[in-house]
């Protein structure tokens, strides 16, 4: 781990509060981390999907900025999450709610996780009963994504740590989209 980096919040166009500055200690190895986050006791969380999204099946390169909603001392702000660039026939997820976010997954990944008709250019996606494994982190912490780009996490938020690569997930984001279950295999 090294140094500290500081981020912006931007606080929604409908809310009476300004944007904020937030400190984010930024993680060199998030393996190694989440790895010490265990053995300090972190417990893990078992939850699955709930939420049905929107998606398309991208058609030309594009570049996705994912913005997240992460709740911060009770305000809700929005966070750019990470900064990606889907291929031609990659599944982009539009996701409904407070805020449109996209994300894109190649299509093998798409279909391990969504029942959907890749026929289609767009749809609507179920998702697949597939448990995910979650740490929730202390602390702000930003690091360097699966795919290569810097993803920032607001403390509070969860580490999907399920198979073998880490990604981050909101606060806001977790708790309108997937639901804790009993599995007694974490």
């Amino acid at each position: 781990m090294f140094g500290y980096k500081w981020i912006k919040l931007l606080a929604p166009i409908s809310a009476n509060y300004n944007d904020k500055y937030v400190r984010f200690l930024v993680v060199k190895n998030i393996q190694k981390y989440v790895n010490q986050a265990l053995k300090q006791g972190a417990k893990k969380v078992v939850a699955q999907k709930t939420a049905k999204v929107q998606y398309i099946i991208c058609d030309d390169v594009m570049q996705i900025d994912t913005y997240a909603m992460a709740e911060h001392h009770g305000k809700l702000y929005k966070i750019l999450e990470a900064t990606n660039v889907a291929q031609k026939g990659d599944f982009v997820i539009m996701k409904n709610g407070v805020l449109p976010r996209q994300y894109r997954m190649n299509i093998k990944t798409a279909h391990e996780r969504y029942d959907f008709d890749e026929t289609k250019k767009r749809g609507l996606a179920k998702p697949i009963e597939n448990p995910q494994i979650f740490i929730q982190v202390d602390k702000n912490i930003a690091f360097v994504s699966p795919w290569g780009s810097m993803m920032y996490l607001v403390k509070g938020g969860y580490l999907n740590i399920t198979k073998g690569y880490v990604y981050a997930v909101q606060n806001y984001s977790f708790d309108h989209t997937y639901k804790p279950i009993d599995d007694k295999t974490a």
